[in-house]
């Protein structure tokens, strides 16, 4: 019997690309960088162990939002009516520094402290696509309060918050199930979240994810060479660790 051929040959002859594709369903970046989003809050490289090491629940818990930890979940918190921190920019809600929310999150040796933003998991400072969806969720999560404070007058901190997220998770999982899936699978029936249907029956069931999962799951070739934004071309390479903004913060909240 000859000789197996090696994984380097194999991936290089297989997987490798030369010519990027658009993908024939039409999905977008921000598609792709769902995707990321979503799946890095349970399957999480143990880099200080090793790449063949994850941490995590490897559940779908919004851990990439809030942080996995009690400690860098309570940072992430403004403590006020259930709400994450969030600094308001011409307007508009964003995270808040890591000056303003001591937990660890990835940047590159020597970047500027003032670009730097407190982010639920550590990784997701790498690309701005990442950092989109963080936001949105965050943003989410603070409308989320409002709403429920204006309807529970008499709800603390910590219920808002708790009942939030948990509001939050089911939010995901809805639009994972209905949107995302649905149009990975293109099925010509709508796929629908409902677990009440599993309500009071004798039947187990919660939102973990095999492991196994993980090997299937690696889209990186739906990613372009480049992105064009307003009319700006960006290289990956420039892409990555790239969300600046000609703006100042406003004030704190």
């Amino acid at each position: 019997m000859g000789e197996l051929p090696s994984p380097e040959h194999l991936a290089e002859r297989f997987l490798k690309r030369t010519e990027f594709l658009p993908d024939r369903i039409h999905s977008s970046a921000l598609f792709a960088f769902f995707a990321q989003h979503f799946t890095h809050m349970f399957f999480k490289t143990d880099m200080k162990r090793g790449p063949q090491y994850t941490w995590g629940g490897h559940g779908v818990d919004l851990s990439s939002i809030y942080g996995e930890t009690a400690e860098k979940r309570k940072q992430l918190r403004s403590l006020t009516g259930g709400k994450l921190k969030m600094q308001v920019i011409n307007g508009e809600e964003w995270p808040v520094l890591i000056k303003d929310a001591l937990i660890e999150t990835e940047y590159p040796p020597g970047y500027p402290e003032e670009r730097k933003f407190a982010l639920g998991h550590p990784f997701y400072a790498l690309l701005p696509g990442l950092f989109v969806w963080s936001t949105i969720w965050m943003r989410e999560h603070n409308r989320v309060c409002d709403i429920l404070k204006e309807e529970h007058t008499d709800w603390d901190d910590e219920r808002l918050y708790q009942t939030a997220r948990l509001i939050l998770v089911g939010e995901t999982i809805k639009i994972v199930i209905e949107d995302y899936v649905q149009h990975l699978s293109q099925y010509k029936f709508k796929l629908k979240f409902n677990p009440e249907l599993l309500f009071d029956v004798p039947y187990q069931y919660q939102n973990r994810i095999a492991v196994e999962f993980n090997h299937l799951y690696h889209w990186h070739p739906l990613l372009p060479e480049s992105f064009n934004i307003s009319g700006q071309t960006y290289p990956m390479k420039s892409y990555m660790f790239n969300r600046q903004r000609e703006t100042t913060p406003e004030k704190k909240e």
